[in-house]
């Protein structure tokens, strides 16, 4: 397929187009009639032309009617004309504010004329390749958008199975057929009011629990009762949290236990589970005391951590 469509009426030589373009070596297709034509071969464009040389027909501004039909249907096609007239400076804004790539003067040089196609062929081609990427884009932007979707509702089932376990686990924790009292759970808080409620919350499900205010307290506690499970505040005077569990955790002279930090800093819950930190699980404090089979729940699953 060439990449230059002439179009004009038979017999017409578009200022001595052909013979240019045959000089550049340049092949073209020739189509016996204007785009003005009702007969003009769009079909022809789907080959994808870069450029369609034709005739300005300046009446009832015909030319630019059929330029639009073609740049409505085959964008990156550029239009350049051909008159033998002078056009008024209102004729040529609405010209290539409607898209046309040029206009050429009669008589004009060879050169001149040879440089303006090339100009076109290129911007064609331009606009072929970013339409290509384009629709690559457009493609790997929806296949993210469906595969995010599909994570998203893979993460709503984990989350709705993970509510399911927390429930079914705080369910057993309170059936008195259930015991569980030989599992033993330390409490590290410097909130009284925290830690006695944690404290309730535990002893109601059966574990046999024990608490301190002081992380630094709570170290000769964890060698002396050993705790199958540590539920500690994350901030604390002298060591917090994470440092506490750095501490204790597999080092020698400790047993070997379930490490929960319960903390408000929801944002800081990716530093708390890095391995580093040796801290097992990191729980948010409730807002709603409806909610605290949740806190439960989570901390009985260290059950099943192996280290008790």
């Amino acid at each position: 397929m060439a990449d230059i469509m002439l179009a004009c009426s038979e017999g017409e030589n578009l200022g001595g187009m052909a013979d240019i373009l045959k000089g550049q070596g340049e092949a073209f297709d020739l189509i016996d009639m204007e785009i003005t034509d009702p007969r003009f071969p769009g079909k022809k464009l789907d080959e994808c032309p870069s450029v369609v040389i034709s005739r300005f027909d300046g009446g009832d501004l015909a030319s630019v009617k059929a330029m639009q039909a073609i740049t409505l249907e085959h964008p990156c096609v550029q239009t350049v004309f051909i008159t033998d007239k002078e056009l008024s400076s209102a004729i040529l804004t609405l010209l290539f504010n409607q898209g046309a790539f040029g206009v050429l003067l009669e008589p004009f040089s060879g050169a001149h004329a040879w440089q303006l196609i090339k100009q076109a062929i290129k911007k064609s081609k331009w606009n072929l390749d970013d339409m290509a990427r384009s629709k690559e884009l457009r493609e790997h932007n929806e296949s993210l958008r469906r595969r995010i979707e599909k994570l998203e509702a893979e993460s709503a089932r984990t989350n709705d199975l993970a509510n399911s376990l927390e429930r079914l686990t705080y369910f057993l924790l309170t059936e008195k057929y259930f015991k569980i009292n030989k599992i033993k759970v330390l409490v590290i808080s410097s909130n009284q009011y925290q830690r006695n409620l944690v404290i309730k919350e535990l002893s109601g499900a059966g574990f046999t629990v024990e608490s301190t205010d002081s992380s630094t307290g709570a170290v000769p506690i964890i060698k002396k009762y050993k705790p199958n499970i540590v539920v500690s505040d994350l901030e604390m005077e002298g060591m917090n949290g994470v440092e506490l569990a750095q501490k204790v955790k597999g080092e020698k002279g400790f047993p070997p236990l379930h490490y929960v930090i319960v903390t408000a800093s929801e944002d800081k819950m990716d530093y708390i589970l890095s391995p580093e930190t040796k801290v097992d699980d990191c729980i948010i404090k409730p807002s709603d005391a409806k909610k605290h089979y949740s806190m439960v729940a989570r901390i009985a699953m260290g059950l099943t951590s192996g280290n008790v």
